[in-house]
């Protein structure tokens, strides 16, 4: 369609029909916003003054929503100019939806600014700027898929500034984080963990607030049974994380059972990124704690112990 040259049409309808039309325009676009190539045409094409325009027409719930959706689309397709463009002109509507919209307009937001803040320091701090930390942490309680996709924004905009996580964590995002550590469900909690494993660098007082908060146990629990690589590999990380920043931190997380659930991760025999992870996290709290090297130790021996009993019970069992 956008080839066929039935765009501009579209934006004309978009600038003069009726707002029923508009609507039905919007809901045709937000579907075409997907590629690089297409992006840009629509953004060329002037979209973006018209579907402002058509937000703040009304608070109708379907504008916002087509609105959010559509420039969660534009700005996933990674073009540099569409993103550049989205950014400077619908960042604070943005930002507002993400306030006072239903949940569904929230989520959304919340996606289109993840999209904005991927591999941008400068669209990350901007959002921030912008005021999007309080009602990303806000949505942090508002639900299974409402938190899962806040926590996704935060952990973007966690990443690489150390400002940007001294201020994620002063606006209270500890709390609901642990909560989702704790009784979410284990995709969300991969989310949560992203988010702690940011917070955790570099930062003795935000790592023993992660141990305080009762977190390390859910997350030896996403270390141990996690389904997906994925969770064994982030729980390690954060792991990793946390043990650096203090000896008080490594020995709670020693005291807590570390050590044995490094080990047995690292000892799967999976061609997956979580034994690698494991085994550094391992390495790097055995290097700096010599009770950790010493259980490691232990685990290593016993491994080799285990290897080497005959399996005379089974050999018993079948006899009788």
């Amino acid at each position: 369609m956008v080839e066929s040259g039935a765009l501009q049409p579209l934006v004309s309808l978009l600038a003069a029909g009726t707002t029923a039309d508009k609507l039905v325009v919007a809901h045709t676009l937000l579907k075409l916003a997907s590629g690089k190539k297409r992006c840009a045409q629509i953004i060329k094409a002037g979209v973006l003054p018209q579907m402002l325009m058509l937000l703040k027409e009304g608070s109708n719930a379907a504008s916002r929503l087509n609105f959010a959706i559509m420039m969660g689309n534009i700005a996933a397709s990674g073009d540099e100019l569409c993103l550049k463009m989205v950014h400077a002109v619908v960042l604070q509507p943005l930002v507002t939806l993400l306030q006072d919209g239903s949940v569904c307009v929230k989520e959304q937001a919340a996606i289109s600014l993840s999209n904005l803040s991927v591999e941008s320091d400068e669209r990350s701090a901007q959002i921030v700027d912008a005021g999007a930390l309080k009602p990303l942490i806000k949505l942090l309680e508002e639900g299974t898929d409402s938190a899962t996709k806040a926590a996704i924004a935060l952990g973007f905009l966690t990443f690489n500034s150390e400002q940007r996580r001294a201020l994620v964590f002063n606006a209270g995002a500890l709390e609901p984080l642990a909560a989702l550590m704790k009784q979410g469900s284990e995709f969300t909690a991969l989310r949560a963990a992203v988010v702690l494993g940011n917070l955790a660098v570099g930062s003795e007082e935000r790592s023993m607030r992660i141990v305080n908060s009762g977190a390390l146990q859910p997350l030896l629990a996403l270390l141990n049974h996690s389904s997906e690589d994925d969770g064994k590999v982030m729980a390690a990380v954060v792991l990793r994380n946390m043990a650096a920043s203090s000896e008080d931190v490594r020995a709670l997380i020693i005291e807590a059972g570390a050590p044995a659930a490094l080990f047995k991760v690292k000892s799967a025999k999976a061609a997956t990124k979580a034994p690698v992870k494991a085994a550094a996290t391992a390495a790097a709290i055995a290097a700096a704690d010599a009770v950790a090297a010493e259980l490691l130790a232990e685990e290593e021996s016993a491994k080799v112990r285990r290897f080497l009993r005959p399996r005379v019970s089974v050999l018993r069992f079948c006899a009788c």
